[in-house]
């Protein structure tokens, strides 16, 4: 009925039913022998079978396990660029969710996440792509049984414009800051500054600049 799977460090229980795969957390550190797993297992397939509605068992999945499970079906079907920007953006969603039961993500959470996003002085538009990203994960997380409806009816979005406009830098300013991030810990930060700054390369893009794709001889990066 199930099998065990590492990852992230963890035993999963995979469950297989009416063509779904559904993965179900146990609890356990992938160091713990696979005997001390399939004991586990054994009891989660015996829960499994009292459930009446199936997958659905009294134990919820937190959204922190959701999203790891969410993000290695996406991955192979966005753009390098796209993934670059969704992994900073899934690590700031599960530091605010947590191990929030899934189920129990609703629209006054979506609210509670919106103040926090603008508190930390991100654009509307910004904002509003962070929403429709939980947006898909609960449309995947009925669309995967791990839900039995949508939380709400239609994800909201913005309405107020940002109330400041944006202040691009000039040639000066670009250089002190330039000058600012060789005096940080961080190593890939001036390259990344300086990247950025020069070409007008987008973050996504620049995160996930690959070797191949610089010729220095001509001077030029090539973008897929």
């Amino acid at each position: 009925m199930a099998y065990l799977v590492k990852a992230h460090g963890r035993w999963f229980a995979v469950f297989c039913n009416q063509g779904h795969k559904k993965w179900r957390n146990t609890g356990l550190p992938d160091s713990v022998p696979r005997s001390e797993a399939e004991k586990v297992k054994v009891a989660m397939e015996f829960k499994f079978v009292l459930d009446k509605n199936g997958l659905l068992d009294p134990d919820p999945i937190a959204y922190s396990d959701f999203v790891e499970i969410w993000w290695r079906r996406r991955l192979p079907k966005v753009s390098l660029n796209t993934a670059g920007q969704d992994k900073w953006r899934v690590k700031l969603l599960k530091e605010h969710f947590k191990t929030q039961p899934l189920h129990s993500i609703g629209s006054g959470d979506l609210e509670e996440l919106i103040a926090v996003l603008i508190k930390r002085g991100l654009h509307t538009k910004t904002i509003n792509e962070y929403i429709l990203l939980v947006n898909n994960q609960m449309v995947k997380a009925v669309e995967w049984k791990y839900l039995t409806a949508m939380p709400w009816g239609r994800a909201p979005t913005l309405v107020v414009r940002d109330s400041k406009p944006r202040r691009f830098l000039n040639a000066e300013e670009f250089v002190m800051l330039l000058a600012a991030c060789k005096q940080s810990r961080n190593k890939r930060l001036f390259y990344l500054v300086a990247i950025g700054g020069y070409t007008a390369m987008r973050l996504g893009e620049a995160l996930t600049l690959e070797a191949w794709q610089i010729d220095f001889e001509n001077d030029i990066i090539k973008l897929r």
